[in-house]
């Protein structure tokens, strides 16, 4: 059991002791027994190999993208428009039946 789940049933111990009621009695955990030291096994020696081909093909893959990206320039962000504010007009008046203007 770690420090800190002792240190809050403690805590949640004598809250209830202020409380006046009687904590139950906890039952505590058996300690898990040590893990022996083991070798890697034939599997995982052959997944080593894969994984760094996995990042391998990842890093190529990134690196055309970035050489794409810059030989293509229609791929970047386009400078934004000016707009003639002297071509604009305002209509004030509210017609229903008015036809929209030809192109």
């Amino acid at each position: 059991m770690s420090v800190l789940q002792q240190a809050l049933r403690r805590a949640q111990d004598e809250r209830d002791r202020g409380r006046g009621i009687e904590p139950a009695p906890r039952l505590t955990p058996a300690p898990m027994p040590a893990r022996p030291a083991r070798r890697a096994t034939d599997t995982e020696r052959k997944e080593r190999p894969t994984q760094l081909l996995a990042l391998a093909l990842a890093a190529s893959i990134f690196a055309g993208v970035v050489a794409v990206w810059h030989t293509q320039p229609q791929l970047r962000e386009l400078p934004p428009h000016k707009i003639d504010m002297s071509a604009l007009k305002l209509d004030r008046t509210l017609d229903l039946n008015r036809k929209p203007p030809e192109k």
